[in-house]
């Protein structure tokens, strides 16, 4: 793989992405039985999701690692649907 093509995915889609699945796992309100495993596993076995995005300068020389933490609340809502 080519680290240049990591460049093009867009960081924040990928946050939302798993913010909005998260949240909707918390409150079991997922349709789809894909999303309910994999955002269910998540929210019942880790505390927090932490997604790294890499950032350079314009001249990708100089790269950051900047970390999103996006908590589960895994410890407040263990019941019944847990898994």
């Amino acid at each position: 793989m080519s680290l240049s093509s990591l460049s093009v995915i867009e960081p924040e889609k990928v946050i939302a992405g798993w913010r909005n699945g998260i949240d909707k796992a918390k409150r079991y309100e997922h349709g789809d039985r894909v999303d309910t495993c994999r955002y269910g596993t998540v929210t019942s076995l880790f505390d927090n999701l932490r997604i790294h995005s890499m950032k350079s300068d314009t001249l990708g020389r100089n790269w950051r690692n900047e970390v999103t933490v996006i908590r589960t609340e895994r410890k407040e809502h263990p019941g019944d649907n847990a898994l």
